[in-house]
This record gives structure tokens, C-alpha cells and sequence, in this order.
């Protein structure tokens, strides 16, 4: 019988719904043209991220990233169960949750960079220029590609995610959601 206990903190939580509105919003105001908010949003981003690593290095508990670091051959392992429909349960993130979670962190974190040194080279403005960072035309022009088609590849990260966390509500017969909401989780199957 499953037991829930508190898996997911108020930090976790927070963190994670937040992101998401931050990341739609500066996906929306970056389709719209608006600049100034999607430089707002993408600076309340970099902010969550900073507080996030932060959390993960520092902190107790299931949002500790020591606690999810899995080896690639965990990783893989896990992934077999996945398909044959017998993944092992885990208190906190999965090895294939955690991989994920690491793959969306990298990815924005890029993308925040990227964000960054464009605006340093090509608005002159932002804390890399005020720190006196002018990148060379080639890179800042790199950068912006980059900036501009991550939020694509991150988009896909995402439907990866969200369907990840379906196959393993049906999988586990617990609600993941309402687990990252509530911060309860189910200890066992």
C-alpha cells in the first residue's frame, strides 16, 4: 500500500510553476515583438535558474541534485523498464526524470546565456556589457541563432517531459501532478 510523504519542497514547487508561466510568457512577448517584457521575463528566468542550482547544491532532501545524479547505465536501465512497462519505482526523480531535469536546466541556461551576449553586442546593454563583455561578431551572431531556435528544441524537451510524466502516472498508478503541487508523492506502489 502506498503511503504519501513530502517529496517535492515549497522551493521545488514554486520553482517549477513558475517556470513554466516565465518560460510561455517569454516564449509569447519573444513571438510578439515585445522586448522589453521578454527581457523582464528572460532576467526573472535567469533568476529562478540561479536559485535553482543554488537549491540544488545547498539544500536537503529530493530537490538536492546529489540525490538524482544517476549513472548512464542507471539511466539506461531504467529506460528498459520504462518500455517494458516495469520501471523501478523512486521516491524523488526517476533516472529518467532526472536526466530531464538536467537536459532542461542545460537548456536554458544556454538559452539564457545566449540571451545575454546578444543583448551585450547587439543592444549594448545588460549586466555582460555593463561588466564591459563585447563579444566578436561572429559569436554574438552565433548566439542569436542560437537564442532564437533553443526555445524550439526546449519546446520539445518539454512535450518529452510532459509525456514522460503521464507514461509514468499510468505506470506507478500514482498522480504526478497533484504531486507537484501538493509536494506529496507516494513512498511505494
Amino acid at each position: 500500500m502506498a503511503h504519501p510523504q513530502v517529496v517535492w519542497s515549497l522551493f521545488v514547487r514554486i520553482f517549477h510553476w513558475s517556470l513554466v508561466i516565465l518560460f510561455v510568457l517569454a516564449y509569447i512577448t519573444s513571438s510578439s515583438g515585445d522586448d522589453d517584457w521578454h527581457m523582464i521575463l528572460g532576467y526573472a528566468v535567469t533568476v529562478l535558474l540561479v536559485a535553482r542550482i543554488l537549491y540544488g547544491l545547498f539544500s536537503s532532501g529530493y530537490g538536492r541534485f546529489s540525490r538524482f545524479i544517476y549513472s548512464p547505465k542507471v539511466i539506461w536501465s531504467h529506460a528498459k523498464g520504462i518500455v517494458q512497462g516495469k520501471p523501478a519505482h523512486y521516491e524523488g526523480h526517476s533516472p529518467m526524470g532526472a536526466a530531464m531535469v538536467f537536459a532542461l536546466i542545460g537548456c536554458l541556461l544556454t538559452l539564457v546565456f545566449a540571451g545575454l551576449i546578444y543583448q551585450s553586442w547587439g543592444e549594448y546593454e545588460g549586466p555582460l556589457w555593463w561588466l564591459g563583455f563585447m563579444p566578436a561578431d561572429g559569436f554574438a551572431h552565433e548566439m542569436w541563432d542560437l537564442h532564437k531556435w533553443l526555445p524550439d528544441i526546449l519546446i520539445g524537451l518539454i512535450v518529452l517531459h510532459v509525456l514522460g510524466v503521464l507514461l509514468a502516472c499510468v505506470q506507478h498508478r500514482e498522480n504526478l501532478v497533484r504531486a507537484m503541487v501538493t509536494g506529496k508523492k507516494c513512498s511505494g506502489e
